[in-house]
C-alpha cells in the first residue's frame, strides 16, 4: 500500500471515530491515534527506564509469583510466573515471542493488572528458564516439533490457570511466534478461552531471500543430514553489541534499550538464532494454521504492524478471512512489535485492546 494512502487514512481519522482501509481484499479497521480508555497511563518514553524502575517494577514485584511444571510428554521444564488481582474481572495469558523472555512484557503486565486483570506468562520451550535442547549455547533456539509450544501451553492451562483461576473470562494476549503458537492452540483447543488478543502474529514467516518452499527444503536436507540443531541460515548467537536501527523490531529506542540491557545482563534472556529444526517446525506450523482457521470460533482482535519485517501480512489475513469473527487493525508507523512503540501508538493500542475486552467479557 502507498504511503500517501495510510497518510490520507489517518488524516480521515482525525473526523471519524473508526476508519477502515482496504488491503489484499480484505477490509480492516486502521488505529485511530486519539483513541483513549479511561484510567489508561502509558509509562513516560521520555523517563522510560526511571519509571520502569521505580513504579512498574515494584508494583509488580508485590504481585509477582513464579513456578516451574514438568512435561507430561518428556519431563522437561516449563518456567512460568503470574500476578495476582483482588476481585479481579478476568484472567490474561501472555504468549511471548521468538527469542524473547516473560519479562520483556512487565510494561504490558502493568497495564493489564492495573486494569484489573489477573496474568500469566509462560516462558516457552528453549527461552528464558524454561528447558532447552541445546542448554550448551543458549543463544540457539530449537524445536523437532512446534506442538511442543501448544502442548506446554496447554499443561499450563490445565494444571495452573483454569484450577487457580476458573473456566471464566479466560483471556490471550500473543505475540509474534507467540501469536503463531496462540493462533494454533485456538484450532486445537476452541473452547478454553473467551477471546484473544493476536499483535502481529507468526501466521507467515518473512524468511527474507529464499521462498518458503527453498526454505522448507533446506532446513528439510539439513535435518536429513543431521545437521537439524546447527544455526539456520543467517541466523547466529546473541550479539551484545547490536545497535538500536530503523529495523529494529521495536520503533521506539527507549523501549528497545531498557529491554536490550536486561539481555545482556542475564544470559537466560539470551535466546536469539534459529536453528533448522526450527524453521522446518515453524514453516509447517503456520501452514497448519492457515488450513485449520476456521474452528477459531471465538473473538479475535488482530493487530497488523505497517513496517513488519519478521512476518507477513498475507499471512495474518488469510487467518482472518477464514476463522469466525477476527477484527483485524492496521497499526501506521509500526515495526514488528507494536507494544514496543513510541507513545503515539502504545497509547492508542492498549486502549484499542481494553475496549475490546469490556465489549468481549
Amino acid at each position: 500500500m502507498k504511503r500517501n494512502t495510510i497518510l490520507f487514512l489517518i488524516i480521515l481519522s482525525l473526523f471519524v471515530s473508526c476508519t477502515t482501509v482496504e488491503k489484499s481484499g480484505r477490509t480492516m479497521n486502521v488505529l485511530v491515534p486519539e483513541t483513549n480508555y479511561g484510567g489508561l497511563e502509558i509509562i513516560n518514553e521520555q523517563d522510560y527506564a526511571k519509571e520502569m524502575d521505580t513504579i512498574v517494577l515494584p508494583y509488580l514485584e508485590s504481585k509477582r509469583h513464579y513456578n516451574v511444571i514438568y512435561s507430561k510428554e518428556d519431563n522437561h521444564r516449563i518456567y512460568y510466573e503470574y500476578f495476582d488481582n483482588e476481585n479481579e474481572k478476568g484472567t490474561i495469558v501472555i504468549l511471548h515471542g521468538f527469542s524473547e523472555f516473560v519479562n520483556k512484557y512487565n510494561e504490558v503486565a502493568y497495564y493489564f493488572l492495573k486494569q484489573n486483570y489477573d496474568v500469566y506468562l509462560i516462558e516457552h520451550f528453549g527461552h528464558g528458564f524454561s528447558e532447552r535442547n541445546i542448554e550448551e549455547d543458549l543463544s540457539k533456539v530449537d524445536v523437532e516439533d512446534f506442538s511442543v509450544y501448544t502442548t506446554d501451553l496447554n499443561q499450563l492451562m490445565e494444571e495452573v490457570v483454569i484450577p487457580l483461576q476458573g473456566k471464566d473470562n479466560l483471556f490471550m494476549f500473543a505475540h509474534s511466534m507467540g501469536g503463531g503458537i496462540g493462533t494454533r492452540y485456538l484450532e486445537l483447543y476452541p473452547e478454553v478461552f473467551k477471546a484473544a488478543i493476536l499483535s502481529s502474529p507468526m501466521n507467515e514467516i518473512n524468511l527474507g531471500w529464499p521462498p518458503e518452499w527453498l526454505a522448507k527444503f533446506i532446513s528439510g536436507s539439513a535435518i536429513i543430514f543431521n545437521s537439524g540443531t546447527n544455526y539456520a541460515m543467517g541466523q547466529s548467537s546473541f550479539n551484545s553489541e547490536e545497535e538500536f536501527t530503523p529495523y529494529a523490531a521495536s520503533s521506539s529506542q527507549a523501549r528497545y534499550s531498557y529491554y536490550f540491557n536486561k539481555r545482556v545482563e542475564n544470559e537466560y534472556y539470551q535466546t536469539y538464532g534459529a536453528t533448522y529444526n526450527w524453521i522446518n517446525s515453524a514453516i509447517k506450523a503456520t501452514r497448519d494454521m492457515v488450513r485449520d482457521a476456521e474452528k477459531i470460533q471465538i473473538p479475535v482482535l488482530l493487530f497488523q504492524a505497517e513496517n513488519d519485517y519478521l512476518v507477513k501480512a498475507n499471512g495474518q489475513l488469510e487467518i482472518a478471512s477464514l476463522a469466525k469473527d477476527v477484527n483485524v487493525v492496521f497499526v501506521p508507523g509500526s515495526n514488528h512489535e507494536i507494544f514496543n512503540s513510541s507513545n503515539d501508538i502504545v497509547k492508542p493500542y492498549f486502549a484499542t485492546i481494553f475496549t475490546f475486552l469490556d465489549k468481549v467479557n
